[in-house]
């Protein structure tokens, strides 16, 4: 069905010039929120509202009329800043955001995914706007400033935005961890496991 919908809006496309939200195919979907693994909840929206081929955009809400306005918002700010919107119909790639500063400190991303996050950095993407409000559904990030003041002996609850390469440059500048070093441990702080 979405296939359908997309090739329509694609032949429908050739006879615009300037396109607008119902110019493109949009799928919804309600989600049932449903208990995960380690006490986390389903999605924090019920509805998700997106446009086919290009599934980044799209938006969330507790009701369909919710999410198909905060897509609408979305794509309003998308359209107001690009030169050029995609093709109705066509498939945008995906594109990842930059991750040099966190290449910067492989080895430390390494290790912080696995003791902090409890992840394996070779089995997901980092970015430069990554956050560890990314990797929780809490209402702070107390718990992980803490877990990383025990692990490291350094504090980051002053970075309001948690943005991983500022937490990993904060660590390697304390603990001086030289870019692409391996980690080495120094008084005051705990890197093994």
């Amino acid at each position: 069905m979405d296939a359908t919908r997309a090739a329509w809006k694609f032949l429908r496309s050739f006879f615009k010039r300037s396109w607008e939200l119902s110019d493109y195919p949009i799928r919804v979907r309600e989600f049932s929120p449903r208990p995960e693994p380690h006490g986390r909840s389903g999605p924090p929206f019920t509805w998700s509202a997106q446009i086919v081929h290009w599934w980044t955009m799209s938006g969330h809400g507790y009701s369909r009329d919710e999410a198909l306005g905060n897509l609408a918002e979305n794509f309003a700010r998308r359209k107001s800043a690009a030169d050029r919107l995609p093709r109705p119909g066509t498939k945008v790639p995906l594109t990842f955001t930059s991750n040099e500063r966190i290449k910067q400190h492989e080895a430390l991303a390494a290790h912080f995914l696995d003791h902090i996050l409890g992840l394996r950095y070779e089995e997901c993407f980092i970015s430069d706007q990554s956050s560890l409000w990314n990797f929780h559904d809490r209402e702070s990030n107390d718990f992980l400033h803490k877990r990383v003041a025990h692990t490291y002996g350094v504090d980051i609850s002053d970075l309001e935005s948690a943005l991983m390469p500022d937490i990993l440059e904060r660590i390697a500048a304390q603990l001086h961890v030289l870019p692409n070093k391996p980690l080495q441990p120094t008084s005051g702080a705990s890197t093994t496991s």
